[in-house]
Order: structure tokens, then C-alpha cells, then sequence
């Protein structure tokens, strides 16, 4: 009696886990996320007190992109920094 009650229920708990799997909407819903808004302000770059110069968005977002490592090394090899 016991070993039929056991089989009954781990038949249910398969039975659920399939429907729970199988009743989900099948419509797209897209979701308008707002863009945040574009930083205000200048940026100024001292040169060594020699020279200075403004950037503004759009010259910032002109700039060519780079990519490379985020740490420096000191005299021995070892990193430090975000890596």
C-alpha cells in the first residue's frame, strides 16, 4: 500500500512539473525601457598648464574607441588594478 502511494505521488509531482513547464503564454511582449538621458557638462584637459582644452558629448563620442587591458604592472611583473 505504502510503495503505491509513493509511485502515486511521484507520478503527480512528474505530472505537475510537465504542466507547470508547458502552460506559458506563447505571445511577445516587448517592455519600452527609457533611455537615460545624456550626461550634461563639459570636460576640461589641462596639459601640464600649457594648454586646455573643452569636450563636450559630442566630441567625447567621436574619439576613436581603444581596447586593452584595465591594470597597470609594477617593476616586478606584478599586476595591480581592476583585471
Amino acid at each position: 500500500m505504502m510503495k503505491q502511494l509513493i509511485l502515486v505521488l511521484g507520478l503527480c509531482l512528474l505530472a505537475a512539473a510537465c504542466v507547470c513547464g508547458c502552460t506559458g503564454g506563447t505571445a511577445e511582449t516587448t517592455v519600452a525601457v527609457p533611455e537615460p538621458p545624456l550626461p550634461g557638462g563639459n570636460i576640461t584637459i589641462i596639459n601640464g598648464g600649457d594648454s586646455e582644452m573643452v569636450l563636450d558629448w559630442d566630441a567625447i563620442t567621436a574619439m576613436p574607441a581603444f581596447e586593452g587591458y584595465g591594470y597597470g604592472v609594477s617593476t616586478v611583473g606584478i599586476k595591480y588594478g581592476p583585471l
